[in-house]
């Protein structure tokens, strides 16, 4: 008996809450607006990899010393309105490209949106996440910190010798 006193009175705290927020989302003030060029240095990676002398996977740490990104944000002029957090927030279309200089830039996609939309990536306050194919890329760029995760190899069917990894990074604005 007490518990579903006790949820209903949960759910309508929450409902009043939430409703100023939810009912004046298009009065609410937009984002800091991030758009532009960032270098993203990484600081540190480790995974694992497949030791073929023991014939099994185990943990490594990687040489980052010449691993960087060049992480490309554009605004779209769009906004979220479907914000909890007391803002509007910006929509991007952002691009990742090894900086070695020979790469493709990549796009982002958030993969829980429907199709036509999944190049938006809106941010909330500076973080945003993002994926392409295997990749995971998430920035914050308030503290202009990137993390890559890369998860292939492990988890095929076959044999694949690839490294899943994590690997995180400073970064700075290039424009």
């Amino acid at each position: 008996m007490y518990k579903g006193m006790i949820r209903k009175t949960l759910r309508a705290a929450l409902v009043l809450f939430l409703l100023p927020i939810m009912s004046n989302a298009e009065d609410l003030p937009l984002t800091k607006d991030y758009a532009g060029n960032y270098l993203c240095k990484m600081t540190a990676q480790a995974g694992i990899h497949f030791d073929e002398t023991a014939g099994k996977w185990i943990s490594a740490t990687f040489n980052v010393e010449d691993s960087a990104y060049i992480v490309n944000v554009i605004d779209t002029g769009q906004q979220s309105t479907k914000q909890f957090t007391g803002w509007n927030a910006r929509i991007y279309n952002i691009t990742v490209k090894t900086f070695s200089g020979t790469g493709t830039a990549y796009p982002c996609f958030n993969v829980m949106a429907p199709a036509d939309e999944r190049n938006n990536i809106s941010t909330a306050n500076g973080y945003a996440e993002c994926f392409f194919s295997q990749w995971k890329y998430s920035f914050d760029f308030e503290t202009l910190k990137m993390q890559v995760m890369f998860d292939g190899g492990y988890m095929d069917n076959e044999l694949n010798t690839d490294t899943p990894a994590v690997s995180v990074g400073k970064c700075q604005r290039i424009d």
